[in-house]
């Protein structure tokens, strides 16, 4: 009898645990950012859903090593993520070890999801990602504009007189 009414909790106690994730389980993935064909260090990348989403919003993350290599992390460290088309967006600080990261050495250019250009599938099981094979290039036009016409405070103008 003892064991039996073990057995019916133990069975009752699985039958209540249900999926953590809802309906968006995490998949393994993984992915390598090139800064003109050279492993970037220290690059946030970020994964942006890209269409209809129930339940609560994921926004998988990881950051790059050495070797430009990244393990994206959802709901726990290098967990992976859900199944979906995402836009991306990529942050090159740099100060890494600045709150913030400081301003972006590729000039903004891959930090809007709207406007980056880059994107990335994530299918259930495991997921290597494309190289995102980035470009200064690019990213300098956007940096080397002159700066706009500075407009001269009232205080500035009443100093000159």
């Amino acid at each position: 009898m003892r064991r039996y009414f073990c057995l019916l909790i133990c069975l009752g106690l699985t039958a209540c645990g249900g999926n953590q994730y809802g309906e968006h389980p995490p998949y393994p993935a993984s992915g390598r950012v090139l800064l003109d064909g050279e492993p970037a260090n220290h690059v946030g990348v970020t994964l942006w859903h890209d269409g209809e989403w129930t339940g609560r919003t994921a926004v998988p993350q990881g950051w790059t090593n050495e070797e430009g290599r990244f393990v994206l992390s959802t709901y726990a460290a290098d967990d992976g993520a859900p199944a979906g088309h995402y836009r991306v967006t990529i942050k090159f600080p740099s100060d890494p070890k600045v709150l913030g990261g400081g301003p972006d050495l590729l000039g903004g250019k891959y930090l809007k999801r709207e406007t980056s250009g880059l994107m990335a599938d994530i299918e259930p099981g495991k997921n290597q990602l494309p190289d995102f094979d980035l470009s200064t290039d690019s990213a300098k036009g956007k940096a080397d504009k002159p700066a706009p016409p500075r407009i001269k405070s009232k205080f500035e103008k009443a100093q000159k007189r």
